[in-house]
């Protein structure tokens, strides 16, 4: 797995970005990578990894449900964020995998707690 930050200014109005709003200037500015103390934690249920200090990206925490806990294997990514310094910008995390999910490839996400939404 791959993985990177990436932010994207915002056209138009004064407001135009934010929870529902999505207008961008152009295509994704890649974030540049500094060098983040990295935590990793391995325990019974869960192995987890804490990447501190990236970016806009105060902490980032990794972690790997093992086999058995819950009905398949399941990892989960968290991210705490701070914008304070910048103004319409939207950041997003770009994931990239050798899954081989169908043809065409099927992409879910989750939209806000109470939905799915599929993408082809």
């Amino acid at each position: 797995m791959k993985q990177s930050f990436v932010t994207y200014g915002c056209r138009g109005g004064e407001y135009c970005s934010g929870p529902y709003l999505f207008i961008p200037d152009g295509e994704a500015k890649s974030q540049a990578k500094n060098n983040p103390l990295i935590i990793r934690i391995n325990g019974p249920l869960v192995d987890q990894v804490h990447i501190i200090g990236v970016n806009l990206v105060n902490l980032q925490t990794i972690r790997v449900y093992k086999y058995g806990l819950v009905d398949r294997e399941a990892f989960e990514v968290e991210n705490i964020v701070d914008l304070r310094g910048t103004h319409n910008t939207e950041i997003g995390l770009r994931i990239e995998t050798g899954i081989q999910n169908g043809s065409p490839a099927i992409f879910a996400t989750d939209q806000n707690c109470f939905q799915v939404s599929f993408e082809i």
